[in-house]
């Protein structure tokens, strides 16, 4: 199926698949994304469709090319200021998104790959968070239990709770009603699944929240110097010195005059740590779900056809 594209698709995807490799290294070696390899997708991505539209006459090429790139630059901005994304990931994956392109002629058409790429990369991204906060919270698991015990006291955790045990009513009332009956035109096997499936995904939200915050704080929260800072790293707690704050986790990630500030404060001893929260390596999880997009599309669609 990927050997029958045309060839200039064929270059897009290796682009896309070399940028990747090189991201998901520099990623899990450093936990950093060098801005040269995202600005680069950016342009090679847009340059080399710009190239496409001159040698064809077709102006889709370009055009296709933007509106990828719009369509991941939301997505990207999205991530990163709801702070599930680094701004190294949010930024490669506007390149990818400027190679990808969006088929103006299908834009509702859920298996091309730009389209397809993003919700797999929600299921893959989603699965494999899962997975390292499982590896950590099992490295760590002493401090792990007595954080667990912790973070179950606090009311926003009491609240979802309560409301996993109502939604358990709702549900076994919601099966007895429809126990003979077909309900708001939808058959009863296909009504029950739906709501099945909801009240799992409802179980599985709230030990989700709770495993992610609990590793959160024994084993992605560290101390560091601020000479060991970088640009885009994520500030844990205000830094607030004589009533002026410095810093924080509103800032999204911290930039090169904080860093500087910081360093300043260090000298005068005014500071000497700073508690930062330190990320996974996510774009492999791109990758995953790239090859996983060239394997089987639409990972949804393919499931559920």
């Amino acid at each position: 199926m990927i050997l029958a594209l045309p060839s200039e698709q064929l270059f897009l995807i290796g682009l896309a698949f070399i940028a990747l490799i090189i991201g998901s290294y520099t990623d899990w070696k450093t936990r950093e994304v060098p801005d040269w390899l995202s600005m680069g997708l950016i342009v090679l991505g847009l340059g080399t469709r710009l190239i496409f539209t001159i040698s064809t006459g077709s102006g889709w090429y370009l055009l296709e090319g933007l509106l990828g790139f719009i369509l991941f630059f939301v997505l990207a901005w999205v991530m990163f200021y709801s702070g599930q994304w680094g701004g190294g990931d949010s930024k490669l994956l506007m390149g990818l998104g400027a190679v990808f392109g969006l088929d103006v002629g299908l834009p509702g058409d859920l298996q091309q790959m730009s389209i397809a790429f993003v919700m797999n990369v929600l299921i893959v991204g989603a699965v494999y968070g899962l997975c390292w906060a499982i590896i950590l919270a099992i490295k760590n698991r002493k401090a792990f239990v007595q954080q667990l015990k912790d973070i179950s006291k606090e009311r926003k955790i009491r609240f979802l709770r309560k409301l996993v045990q109502y939604s358990f009513f709702i549900f076994v009332f919601i099966f007895i009603v429809t126990a003979s009956s077909t309900t708001f035109l939808v058959p009863q096997r296909e009504w029950r699944l739906a709501v099945s499936a909801l009240f799992v995904m409802m179980i599985l939200l709230y030990w989700v929240l709770l495993l992610t915050k609990a590793v959160e704080k024994i084993a992605m929260l560290k101390h560091i110097a601020p000479e060991r800072l970088t640009p885009g790293d994520w500030i844990a707690e205000d830094v607030i010195v004589k009533g002026k704050r410095i810093c924080g986790p509103k800032d999204l990630g911290i930039d090169e005059q904080q860093i500087k500030t910081l360093l300043k404060l260090k000298q005068k001893k005014l500071i000497h740590t700073v508690l930062i929260k330190e990320g996974i390596p996510f774009v492999p999880s791109f990758l995953l779900a790239f090859i996983v997009t060239l394997l089987a599309q639409n990972l949804v669609v393919t499931l559920l056809i």
